[in-house]
């Protein structure tokens, strides 16, 4: 199973409640249409990130999980396809937009509702940190921290496939950490535990920087 992530930032001159509410009807009618995907999340960052003015790195992260690769390709010969990336400019500024295609593994399972908040971190290696090794110990090691941090109901790591790297790219995410809490009072209320400071120590161990770019979000399931 593929998992394909793609960030972007919401069209200049937009709002962001315009933004999200055409990506959540509009678009997403759309996407429903083309078929094909397994899967289908949009990741909506809460609103309260934007409060002073701030701008989060990510407006929006959409999940689409495949079959294969060769299922993605087949379905960018579609006519619902070219409708899809046709109607992108309505509501995307295009030069932001990028992806990456993962393998997921689920460090801890457990149950979220419609209501849960999610925490997704975009991480990269050490400089000088070899592929695997930073992937053996983000996966074997560092959980045997992470997980000690309470409030946590849901742990997903999302590994960008080797193909990326074997055709000489360099992509522009190693992972993608996501991470479920009860509330926007359960991430607040872990952040200041000894053990969320213990996790983001370690981090220095095996990612470019302790504090990742991250956003919040709350998922939007178009196709469960």
């Amino acid at each position: 199973m593929m998992k394909m992530f793609t960030f972007f930032k919401r069209k200049p001159g937009m709002s962001v409640e315009d933004f999200q509410t055409y990506w959540s009807t509009g678009h997403a009618q759309l996407a429903v249409k083309m078929g094909g995907k397994r899967r289908y999340i949009q990741n909506h960052t809460l609103p309260s990130a934007y409060a002073g003015g701030n701008e989060p790195v990510w407006d929006g992260v959409p999940e689409g999980y495949f079959e294969s690769p060769q299922v993605m390709k087949d379905l960018a010969r579609t006519k619902e396809y070219e409708t899809l990336r046709a109607d992108e400019p309505n509501f995307i500024d295009l030069s932001t937009m990028c992806h990456i295609y993962t393998e997921e593994h689920i460090i801890k399972d457990g149950p979220v509702t419609a209501d849960s908040v999610k925490m997704m971190l975009f991480v990269n290696r050490k400089p000088d940190m070899d592929l695997d090794e930073f992937r053996k110990y983000w996966r074997e090691v560092h959980p045997q921290i992470g997980l000690k941090v309470p409030g946590g109901l849901r742990y997903v790591q999302n590994h960008t496939w080797r193909s990326f790297y074997d055709s000489g790219q360099t992509p522009v995410y190693d992972g993608v950490a996501e991470m479920w809490y009860e509330s926007m009072q359960a991430i607040k209320d872990a952040v200041k535990t000894p053990e969320y400071a213990l996790s983001v120590a370690d981090a220095r161990n095996f990612l470019s920087t302790d504090s990742p770019p991250m956003i919040i979000v709350r998922e939007k399931v178009i196709v469960p």
